[in-house]
Formats: C-alpha cells, sequence, structure tokens
C-alpha cells in the first residue's frame, strides 16, 4: 500500500494498493482512492470487476489501512484511551481503539528502547498489542496471537520447521520486516508528506 498523506495530520490524501500480480491470483485487486473533506472518491477493482467509490466523510476521517504508524502519532501517556474514525475500502466505516496498558524495554538492532505498549486495532474485542518507542515515536512491532512482527527479525527459525513451511513466504515478509516504509513512487511536495519513521503528534 503507497499513502500521500497530510504532514501535520496524517490525514490521508491519496491511497493506492496492488495485490496479486495475475487478475486470477487469490485477493488480486487494484484499488486507487483520493480523499478530500467531502469524502473518498477512486476505484476498487477485483477479479469479480471493477466498482466506483464514491462515500462522503463527516469530520476528520483517517485510512484503515495504515495502523501503527497512525498510533505512533497519538499524545501517548500513561493509561491513556483513544479513538479515531476511519473508512478502508473493504470494510467502510469504523473506529480505531487505541489503549495505552503499560511499558516495556524492547531490543532492537540499534539497542534495547523504552516502548509504549499499547493495544489497538480496529475491533475492540480483538486488539493487537503494538508497541511505540517513547522518545522518538515509531513501531517497533506488534503481536498477534503466536505472530509477531519486530525490526530486524528473521524467519529462518520458521524455515528450518518443515511442519510450518506452508506460507513460509508470507511469514517471511512478516517477521524481516525492518518497519522502515517502502519507498513512494512519487516525490512528496511541501504540503503533503509521504510516511516517515518519526509520524508528527496528533492533536486532540
Amino acid at each position: 500500500d503507497h499513502f500521500i498523506l497530510d504532514r501535520e495530520t496524517l490525514l490521508p490524501i491519496r491511497m493506492e494498493s496492488q495485490r496479486g500480480r495475475d487478475r486470477d491470483a487469490k485477493g488480486w485487486h487494484r484499488i486507487s482512492l483520493a480523499y478530500s473533506d467531502q469524502g473518498v472518491v477512486g476505484v476498487k477493482e477485483t477479479a469479480a470487476g471493477s466498482t466506483d467509490v464514491d462515500v462522503p466523510l463527516e469530520g476528520p476521517t483517517w485510512d484503515g489501512n495504515l495502523w501503527g504508524i497512525t498510533f505512533a502519532a497519538l499524545p501517548l501517556r500513561a493509561g491513556g484511551r483513544y479513538t479515531l474514525p476511519f473508512w478502508q475500502y473493504d470494510k467502510g466505516r469504523g473506529t480505531f481503539t487505541i489503549r495505552v496498558v503499560g511499558s516495556e524495554m524492547v531490543d532492537t538492532p540499534s539497542g534495547t528502547i523504552a516502548a509504549w505498549a499499547i493495544d489497538a486495532g480496529d475491533d475492540p474485542d480483538h486488539l493487537l498489542r503494538y508497541y511505540i518507542a517513547k522518545d522518538a515515536p515509531m513501531e517497533l512491532g506488534y503481536r498477534a496471537g503466536p505472530f509477531r512482527q519486530r525490526l530486524g527479525g528473521d524467519c529462518r527459525d520458521i524455515a528450518d520447521r518443515p511442519e510450518r513451511t506452508i506460507g513460509t513466504v508470507a511469514l517471511a515478509r512478516l517477521c524481516s520486516s525492518a518497519f522502515q516504509p517502502p519507498p513512494f513512487p512519487f516525490s512528496p511536495v511541501p504540503s503533503r508528506a509521504s510516511i516517515t519513521s518519526s509520524p508528527p503528534t496528533l492533536k486532540f
């Protein structure tokens, strides 16, 4: 997924998503969305056909596909609880729930970093555990059930276990991610920002 965001608020301006190479591949899609104060418009194309998107939005609404970086931009504090409205091309309107549940020291390739532990997600009954650096806010990793994503991981343990070979490619992408945002195929202009590892603090 590629995003263009407002530099000050992280509100979406454009979002592009491409999944799969061949149209008949499972989950193949091409999404192109443009956000404004009035709503979101664009096109959602799947193997079943193409659908125009034209949805009015009321008030600031974040993109439902951008999780960790959005959570890292919140003014996190001990015991803090937050909600953020979002719109997502499959789920429609929703609300992110974010709860600061504690502090932990997280190992990273640069050393051990003090982090907020937060439970967050789009379903208040099934939240993921995220780790957000305190001093220079950025996503350090997350945990979802038996799976986790962290800075500098790799999948050697999974690849060496035959019983876990199904989905190794997808798992490799998950656990080897360095949490640096992918390069964007455009040059940001001054009033906009591509994703950075240290987002601004959202005002509440």
